[in-house]
């Protein structure tokens, strides 16, 4: 927003300030006769907000509501009316007798619930030679709007005469109204305090106009006000002390990685502030460790961009990120320490490396075994883009390109590669010394080389174990199988009833 705009919003809210007060100034409640109830004999103040010059309740409100002091030397009949024209069941009428004097002061009944209005008296010394009572008026039950507009009248008589009216005095058209959204301006741009229920105790969220503007109250964070007894909000009165504080934004430029070896570089720039950029911190976190830079010195105002901030790691162990925060009197509030930051988490890049150091230092491969192979695991980030692979003495002649058997991990950045035992392997060409070289970019000069000895051996001479059982298996079945046969043909002569051919059967 240009200071042009600025200026005429607030000509603008000026304006809506003024009406607002005037009209208020015209629903506010009224003494009678004028400044009654303000002497030192005879006092009646409004008890909610003993601060607060409005006489005027929030709705859902229930406590004290005024105090009457009254030392005047004798013995007077006292009578309290509440008149609610809106609610007329709700009309009390309280009548005691006060006495005062020197000697002692006292009421009739000390403590007297009439309707919805609770009634208290109690002796308040004035000085050390004179004593008056102090009276209470407390609402048993919460106000409601139907209460608005409500009359509280208190009057004292001559005991001996009831028709003598030693003094009087009323507060006419007291109002129970919401706490309502209240805006006004200040010079950083307009304030609010809304709330979606404006009853009594509920809590109103502060807020500032202008993007990236924070409240403040006497140099403190002040985002949520409440609804006080007298229908404003707290501090409302104390317009002078709130703020409209801008935070600056944030633009954290420079490298998306950090690779060992390798520097990578950063820089903050930020906008104009209000209170201004004193400091700026960059904070680099490498896995369990940080490493931070600050710029600037409190008290001074820094100019757009910082210093450049450049790192070259030495170790990469675990979540890279880098961080810049600007320090201004309003970041530097508790509640808001996470304003003026930016950070971005850093891509690990290194070189091909193994991991914990180990990988097979010996092959053994037995020829027309299918199911031997030797597997090697190593670290790499970005993923390898060269793979070769070859015995050492062949290797400036003939070398495999093994990329597409790199297969991922469970593991995040580890990758891994199969050898496995291949019909065209001999003793004769093949036993030696072999590697898996792998490279990445932008690693392409840090190869990593994994080196092996590899054995190539003749399979076990004889009958190996397999064979030797599978004879064994063969002539259990051979054996079962005769068994079987002789078990059936004598099974079958025993039911014909004859033995040998031509024998008759035995006759039982």
């Amino acid at each position: 927003m240009s200071k042009m705009d600025k200026l005429h919003g607030i000509k603008l809210w000026t304006l809506l300030l003024i009406f607002s007060l005037w009209n208020l100034e015209s629903d506010a409640a009224q003494r009678l006769p004028d400044g009654c109830g303000k002497s030192t004999k005879f006092e009646l103040s409004y008890a909610a907000v003993p601060s607060s010059d409005i006489e005027r309740f929030s709705t859902g409100y229930q406590g004290v509501l005024w105090k009457i002091y009254y030392d005047n030397p004798g013995r007077y009949r006292v009578k309290i009316n509440f008149i609610f024209p809106n609610k007329t069941e709700d009309n009390v009428e309280i009548a005691t007798v006060v006495r005062t004097g020197t000697d002692g002061s006292n009421c009739d009944d000390g403590k007297n619930d009439v309707g919805i209005i609770q009634f208290r008296c109690k002796t308040k010394p004035n000085s050390q030679s004179k004593k008056g009572v102090e009276m209470q008026v407390d609402n048993l039950k919460t106000f409601t709007k139907e209460h608005s507009g409500f009359k509280l009248v208190f009057q004292t008589y001559e005991y001996w005469n009831a028709t003598d009216i030693f003094h009087k005095c009323s507060v006419d058209n007291i109002r129970v109204e919401d706490c309502n959204n209240l805006s006004f301006m200040l010079p950083g741009g307009p304030l609010t305090i809304s709330s979606t229920s404006g009853h009594f105790d509920s809590v109103g969220k502060v807020t500032c106009g202008e993007e990236n503007d924070y409240p403040v109250r006497l140099d403190a964070f002040y985002n949520t006000s409440k609804c006080l007894p007298n229908a404003t909000w707290e501090n409302e009165e104390d317009k002078g002390n709130f703020k409209c504080w801008e935070a600056p934004s944030i633009n954290l430029t420079g490298a998306t990685e950090i690779a060992v070896g390798k520097e990578s570089t950063f820089r903050c720039y930020f906008t104009v502030s209000d209170p201004p950029v004193e400091q700026v911190t960059y904070t680099y976190t490498n896995g369990d460790s940080k490493d931070t830079k600050t710029y600037g010195t409190l008290g001074t105002t820094m100019v757009s961009p910082a210093p450049v901030y450049k790192r070259n790691a030495t170790v990469v162990n675990g979540k890279q990120q880098i961080q810049c925060s600007v320090s201004t009197k309003l970041t530097r509030l508790p509640q808001l320490s996470d304003v003026g930051t930016s950070e971005r988490q850093l891509d690990e890049i290194y070189a091909p490396r193994l991991v914990n150091d180990e990988a097979p230092m010996n092959c053994t491969f037995e020829l027309g075994n299918r199911d031997q192979s030797c597997k090697f695991v190593f670290a790499a980030s970005p993923r390898v883009d060269v793979a070769r692979f070859g015995k050492i003495t062949r290797w400036n002649e003939y070398t495999v390109d093994v990329l597409g058997d790199i297969l991922p991990e469970t593991a995040s950045g580890l990758w891994s590669y199969t050898f496995k035992n291949a019909p065209g392997l001999t003793k004769e060409l093949d036993n030696g010394e072999w590697r898996l070289r792998v490279t990445n970019s932008p690693f392409n000069d840090q190869p990593l080389d994994i080196t092996f000895y590899l054995t190539v051996n003749d399979p076990p001479s004889g009958l190996s174990g397999g064979a030797i059982a599978g004879i064994v298996i063969g002539v259990l079945v051979a054996v079962a199988g005769v068994v079987f046969a002789y078990l059936k043909f004598r099974n079958k002569k025993s039911s014909t009833g004859y033995g040998t051919p031509g024998e008759k059967p035995t006759e039982l």
